[in-house]
């Protein structure tokens, strides 16, 4: 349901979202929120209230959260007003006042443009799907900025890529442990069925008859690509003498994929040909470019080798492609986002979990939660909730939203344990409570049952409970019993030996 449009027609984007943080305000759930301080013991959740908006209407809500003395009550959203101020009202006594704003808002937003039309109205409500504004000039605009976005992403990639060309290594940022390793992406070396060709010989074994050889310099490294300025084909080379090319006269030869191309550098130290690898090479390089019979080209040979860079001792350095002591196959780098190993800081570790959408508003950063790890027991752990995704996963009309914990890393605590973390959202006490295996859902009710017909094996006498905290083992009884009546309901052990013996015994609290 529209709740709010702060754009008209002939707005441009930008200036409306910089005033209002949006275009238009959507209600997703149905539902109207309001917050506010009480000081009220009777304010308790689960609490029917009656909400009274500025201009007088009237709505029925409930208590759905209560964090200390702020209460967070759900409403309607069919009439109320977002941002109106609203009394909160209980037993017809004003328990609290607050600004009145969308439960689960979907905040519409443009990069650019101007608003050509408004295709909706407050209070309308909308269907997936449909058009809900109309903008212009957003091509140009849009483009300029998305260009300039892609621009600022390639510095980036630019610069890592060069500083892995120094080095040759990547690094981590900090400590860490080392999981999650696929080694069947790590490295930039990869064993192809093109390579087979290039292994039937190698400067080593002498350079084919069939093959050609042409003296080359490498002119130009760009993004993805190398560019050779090539001397015509050359007989009886060798290929350890320094190439002679004349610049002026010599053919641009692109080269845009190393795929089945290898490379090799003379060693002097060992007198022979030792393989490398194509991201070394470097503008200024004189090479021999070397084409089989067919004119595909499968060897850059460099007659000198570039020296090595120097590693710090403690680096560890990984590498792919095949064994046996022959050389791997190199590609050219490209932007495919890989992840090829995952480091997990020393000192900490962290927790996710699921919160459900009536529990999630009572989550906060900063937050303790207590933890407890399946292979550590008899151990509590204190975290921190360190992030609260904000987009929910709706399951069955229900959803939940990821929050991460971080705690300090105990000894003998391996990443990929199971745990278990509880966050405290609010407390009672002298209150009324049972187990919540206890409860029932019947409708859009919670029931419990006060009887039990042993004849034929049935719980009866059901009866409506209002329900407040719930720690997931004991809920609060908010009303609908009275301390010391009896309820029955099948205990989750002795339903677990009805599979064996047909019938549940049931238990009484």
């Amino acid at each position: 349901r529209v709740k709010a449009i702060y754009a008209n027609a002939g707005d441009d984007v930008q200036s409306v979202i910089r005033e209002h943080g949006a275009l238009m305000v959507v209600s997703l759930d149905g539902r109207m929120a309001v917050d506010a301080e009480t000081a009220s013991d009777a304010a308790t959740p689960g609490k029917s209230v009656t909400v009274r908006c500025e201009d007088g209407t009237e709505y029925a809500g409930r208590i759905e959260i209560r964090r200390g003395n702020t209460l967070t009550v759900t409403l309607t959203d069919n009439g109320p007003v977002l941002g109106a101020k609203a009394d909160i009202l209980l037993d017809g006594e004003t328990v609290g006042t607050g600004t009145l704003y969308a439960h689960s808002a979907w905040n519409v937003t443009a990069a650019a443009g101007t608003v050509a039309g408004v295709n909706t109205a407050v209070e309308r409500q909308i269907t997936q799907g449909a058009t809900v504004l109309t903008l212009r000039d957003v091509d140009a605009e849009g483009e300029y900025r998305r260009l300039s976005q892609l621009h600022r992403d390639y510095e980036d990639t630019m610069l890592k890529l060069f500083r892995l060309y120094q080095t040759g290594t990547v690094t981590a940022s900090a400590a860490g442990r080392v999981s999650d390793l696929d080694t069947a992406h790590l490295g930039v070396m990869r064993n192809t069925g093109s390579y087979t060709a290039a292994l039937l010989a190698s400067p080593s074994e002498g350079v084919p008859e069939e093959y050609t050889v042409r003296p080359a310099l490498l002119s130009e490294v760009t993004f993805g690509s190398m560019t050779f300025l090539a001397a015509p084909a050359a007989a009886d080379v060798d290929l350890t003498a320094e190439p002679v090319v004349d610049t002026e006269s010599a053919e641009s030869i692109p080269v845009t994929s190393f795929d089945g191309v290898s490379v090799y550098d003379w060693d002097a130290d060992a007198s022979d040909w030792a393989a490398s690898n194509p991201n070394r090479l470097a503008k200024g390089d004189l090479v021999y470019l070397v084409y089989d019979e067919n004119g595909v080209l499968l060897w850059v040979v460099r007659p000198q080798k570039p020296e090595e860079p120097e590693f710090p001792d403690d680096s560890i350095i990984w590498g792919g492609g095949g064994g046996g002591g022959e050389a791997p196959a190199f590609e050219m780098y490209d932007r495919t986002e890989t992840e090829l190993m995952r480091v997990s800081p020393m000192d900490t570790v962290s927790v996710q979990m699921l919160v459900d959408e009536m529990d999630i508003l009572s989550v906060h950063t900063g937050q303790e939660a207590e933890i407890t790890v399946d292979a550590l027991p008899g151990r509590a752990f204190t975290g921190t909730v360190t992030a609260i995704d904000p987009n929910g996963k709706n399951n069955g009309g229900n959803s939940k939203y990821t929050v991460t914990i971080t705690m300090q890393r105990a000894e003998n605590m391996l990443d990929g344990m199971n745990a278990m973390a509880v966050l405290t959202v609010g407390t009672t006490e002298n209150v009324l409570w049972l187990p919540a295996e206890a409860l029932a859902e019947q409708g859009f009710k919670t029931v419990v049952y006060t009887g039990f017909d042993a004849k034929t094996g049935e719980l009866t006498g059901p009866v409506e409970v209002v329900t407040g905290v719930s720690d997931g083992d004991k809920v609060e009884i908010v009303s609908g019993l009275e301390e010391g009546q009896t309820v029955w309901y099948i205990a989750y052990e002795s339903a677990e030996a009805a599979l064996f013996s047909g019938a549940a015994a049931p238990e009484s609290a």
